[in-house]
Order: C-alpha cells, then sequence, then structure tokens
C-alpha cells in the first residue's frame, strides 16, 4: 500500500507593483508597437506577431525591473489600460 503525505497547500505570493521605471519603459515600448498590440481588425496581424511583441515589451521591462516581471504579468489587463490611459494623455 502506498502512503501519501499532506502538504499544505503554498500561499501565492503577491506580484510587486509596477515602478515609476517600469511604467515609463512600458508605455515606451508599447508606443513603439501599438500597430502591432493594438490593431484595428487586420488579417495580417497574428496572434503571433502580438505575442512577439509583447515578449519584447517585457524583455524591456525586465532591464530596469528588480521584480523580474512575467510575460503574463506585462500583458495583464489593467497595465493594458494604464498604458492606453497614458497614451491617451499624452496626445491631448
Amino acid at each position: 500500500m502506498a502512503s501519501y503525505v499532506y502538504s499544505a497547500p503554498t500561499k501565492k505570493r503577491k506580484q510587486a507593483t509596477f515602478t515609476e521605471d517600469e511604467l515609463e519603459v512600458m508605455v515606451t515600448e508599447v508606443t513603439e508597437r501599438k500597430q502591432v498590440i493594438f490593431p484595428a481588425f487586420s488579417e495580417t496581424i497574428t496572434r503571433r506577431l502580438k505575442d512577439t511583441a509583447w515578449r519584447e515589451v517585457t524583455a524591456a521591462v525586465n532591464r530596469v525591473s528588480r521584480a523580474g516581471r512575467m510575460y503574463r504579468e506585462t500583458r495583464h489587463r489593467r497595465c493594458i489600460q494604464l498604458i492606453q490611459a497614458r497614451h491617451c494623455m499624452g496626445n491631448r
């Protein structure tokens, strides 16, 4: 008979808040790639191109970050909304 060892569930670690430097780099990088990341309907912009663009943004953010951001975290919807809001404010 096999014996099973119970291990208590681990708590999910809260991610660090984005710093001002990270946000500035993110806004700059997303602005450079906005035609790929936020395109109008297009058959030429594929999911793979968008993923590649987001991975490049994540790499740029990680160059200034201490937290070591993940691809999913950088692409998180709240971050996208923040980027769009800052971009709109900069265009006025």
